[in-house]
């Protein structure tokens, strides 16, 4: 954060690579002051909404609007890359998809025959780009009206929060996963039913989804081109060379070049010039937008009439929206289903990835037209479990994956989704394929209060109920292991160390799924409910694809589930993943509950990963920060894969997360000096200890001769009981390293239990 509103927040607590955390100050705050503050800012908002929205139609009244739409969806959706990396700001500042969507809804209440003929001058253009941030800035805002009726009660304020994340995520959010993913999943998920939506369509979802994909690939070529184009017109050394290569080169320039030059005064500098073809250029921008359907059917080899079909089922026509309340633009806006603008016979698309984005809810609204809406959600059903399936056994490569395990509790029959066993832990995931409707997008109370029952307080009972028989089972109770041993697990319920849970849903529900505190404040989730991470399916791929190790894996979610559990936090999953990536999500002063959480830009480099192998920069992929000791010692449990080498990997990365301050290394050779420098000595074993800041587990290191190796293991123990005593936690791993073997990150690892049984060791 920057700036005095980052300032008024309190004192920076601390300052880790990559983030800081800041404290945020209660006890200091008038709250009345802040809510009074809050509610003029309402009302400030509801007086300007109106103004704010005359402005853009006079504009469009004024110039031709399709000209100023082009303009700020090209610089606005628009990425600089550099030879290192794709930025994540937009050549506008603070230009969005959903800014260009209420532009071209609002261009949309206007008949043909309103429009403004004549090309944007700048100035227009800017009034467009500072009236549409302030008219969405003002409808969020305005809302805070609300806060004037709810008067002190937390309860009410907690609720109208949530319902404020949710109408927040529908006007803003748009991108449900990565590009390549949104469009895998919509593709697969759909293709079944190709044939029925194609007899009563004229095409099928499949073909939608290869226009789609087709229209992004030529709106990216046609616009990187012109970029491309215009620098090398533009890196002419002279005044001459730099008109006529833009008169020459630029298509759509007419005219006489000289006489161009004549007419510019005889001092202008070069970069003035540049600005001024510049502006001229993005005249040109409405063709580039223009898109034909024969142009889509020859790069796809379909037919013509099927592209056409498709485009007329995506568009809509100037005027179409005049009886459209204004209002409902920002919360159900036509344009995200029907994302292109019709002109005679000319197609427009100004931002293709809208299309793609909102392509879910557009074949959903075009199989209930064909009758096919049950067809639909059973297909969903079965394609999230399967495909939750995929990527777990993707990213577990050795687990065991039993989907679908039936099995009975007190005469009852249940039924897990999928569990996977690695080792001694168990995942266990459920599947929730349930859609969104369109009141609950709008934060409707008891649309809300349904999707949360469904989507994440039922699988995490269902999940919850499984992790309780494991543990009984684990314990001893007869009735329990009688159930785990029908589950066919293939490990012993006794051994079992570590249960994971994650519930995934096909639509993304992360705006509220995290919100574990404010949920039960509010009754929608019950006291006695614990959740796990709830993630939609794309997110579950970004994770698995980003955390390609089992053990990144794993402790993400392991921590993800305990992080939220204790505090509340605001952010959505890629944000978790992006601090995960820093700091292990170790945070104690929010586990402490001395902070609040909330996590904002943290996806920052897995954002700039993906918007590069976007455009065919396959970067290096964001990685844990663990030290190059740390990651030797986990890769060397994986590829041996003793019995218990999850469990020792999931303590060490409590003890030393990503992040950590701990550098084992730098402090294992300077053991290792002191070692050799007393020579055998089994009263004065060397031993380091490691323990993350939250204390959830302790990592012992002990150095030692090939002379004593004999009594290496006791010593492991013993360091190890006199370093949980010392730390107060009841989960330690110990290694032990040899001096004449120094090239291996150890030679012998051992899980410590409390009580300390023997210890099997792992060479």
């Amino acid at each position: 954060m920057k700036g005095s509103t980052a300032d008024s927040l309190g004192d920076i607590y601390a300052d880790r690579p990559g983030m800081v955390v800041r404290e945020l100050k209660g006890a200091g705050i008038d709250r009345d002051a802040h809510r009074s503050s809050s509610i003029d800012e309402a009302r400030s908002a509801m007086e300007a909404f109106p103004r704010h929205m005359d402005e853009i139609l006079a504009v469009f009244r004024e110039a031709y609007p399709l000209h100023i739409i082009a303009t700020i969806a090209c610089w606005g959706m628009s990425h600089p890359a550099g030879p290192d990396e794709v930025s994540t700001d937009g050549l506008i500042k603070g230009i969005e998809q959903h800014h260009i969507e209420l532009l071209q809804a609002l261009l949309l209440t206007l008949e043909h025959w309103e429009w403004g003929r004549e090309p944007a001058s700048n100035q227009q253009i800017q009034t467009a780009i500072d009236a549409v941030q302030a008219l969405a800035t003002a409808f969020h805002r305005r809302r805070l009206i609300q806060l004037e009726d709810l008067g002190d009660d937390l309860d009410r304020l907690i609720s109208a929060g949530l319902q404020e994340r949710m109408r927040d995520h529908t006007q803003m959010v748009r991108n449900w996963g990565y590009y390549d993913d949104m469009v895998r999943i919509v593709r697969s998920l759909h293709a079944p039913l190709d044939d029925a939506f194609a007899a009563r369509h004229g095409y099928s979802p499949s073909d939608m989804v290869d226009i789609a994909e087709a229209l992004v690939d030529l709106h990216q070529e046609r616009i990187g081109g012109r970029f491309v184009l215009l620098k090398d017109i533009f890196r002419g050394r002279t005044r001459k060379a730099i008109v006529h290569g833009f008169f020459s080169r630029y298509e759509g320039v007419a005219g006489d070049p000289d006489a161009f030059l004549a007419s510019l005064p005889k001092r202008m500098p070069l970069r003035h010039l540049r600005t001024m073809l510049l502006s001229h250029a993005d005249r040109w921008l409405v063709m580039e937008m223009r898109v034909e359907p024969g142009v889509i059917a020859e790069r796809l080899g379909k037919p013509v009439a099927l592209v056409t079909k498709v485009f007329e089922a995506l568009a809509l026509r100037p005027g179409s929206l005049r009886q459209h309340e204004k209002e409902h633009l920002f919360l159900s806006n036509p344009v995200w289903l029907k994302p292109a603008v019709q002109v005679d016979s000319d197609f427009l698309f100004f931002a293709p990835q809208s299309h793609v984005s909102f392509l879910p809810a557009i074949l959903r609204t075009l199989v209930a037209e064909a009758g096919m809406a049950k067809a639909l959600e059973k297909r969903r059903t079965v394609y999230l479990e399967e495909e939750m399936a995929r990527v777990i056994g993707e990213v577990l490569p050795s687990a065991t994956l039993l989907p679908n395990v039936k099995w009975y509790w007190e005469g009852v029959r249940y039924e897990t989704d999928l569990i996977a066993v690695l080792d001694r832990v168990v995942l266990i995931a459920e599947a929730k394929s349930g859609g969104l409707t369109a009141s609950g997008l709008r934060g409707a109370p008891d649309s809300v209060r349904k999707h949360v029952r469904s989507l994440v307080v039922e699988p995490a009972i269902q999940s919850a109920r499984l992790r309780d028989i494991l543990l009984a089972a684990r314990n001893g109770e007869g009735d329990a292991r009688a159930v785990v041993e029908g589950l066919g697990l293939g490990v012993d319920p006794a051994k079992i160390d570590t249960i994971i849970r994650v519930s995934v849903t096909l639509d993304d529900f992360s705006t509220l799924a995290s919100a574990q505190a404010d949920l039960k404040r509010t009754g929608l989730v019950p006291d006695d409910v614990d959740l796990p991470p709830t993630m939609g399916l794309a997110d579950l791929c970004t994770c698995a694809h980003i955390l390609d190790d089992p053990l990144y894996f794993l402790h993400y979610l392991a921590k993800r589930e305990r992080f939220q559990s204790q505090v509340p936090i605001f952010g959505d999953e890629l944000d978790y993943l992006g601090t995960y990536l820093v700091c292990g999500l170790e945070l104690p002063e929010i586990e402490a509950g001395t902070h609040k959480g909330m996590f904002s830009g943290m996806s920052q480099a897995i954002d700039r990963y993906y918007m590069g192998r976007g455009i065919g920069r396959h970067g290096p992929k964001p990685r844990p920060a663990v030290e190059l000791y740390v990651a030797a010692v986990l890769d060397r449990l994986r590829s041996r894969a003793t019995p218990s080498w999850t469990t020792m990997g999931l303590a060490l990365l409590d003890a030393v997360p990503p992040g950590s301050e701990e550098f084992v290394e730098e402090a294992l050779e300077e053991l290792a000096e002191q070692v050799s420098a007393i020579g055998p000595d089994p009263d004065r074993p060397g031993a380091l200890v490691a323990s993350g800041a939250c204390g959830h587990a302790v990592a012992v290191f002990h150095v030692f001769p090939k002379a004593l190796e004999d009594g290496v293991l006791d010593r492991m123990v013993l360091l190890a009981d006199d370093a949980m005593e010392t730390l107060d936690t009841r989960r330690c791993v110990a290694f032990a390293r040899m001096l004449e073997r120094w090239d291996l990150p150890y030679a012998y690892a051992a899980p410590i239990r409390v009580p300390a049984e023997p210890p099997v060791a792992a060479g």
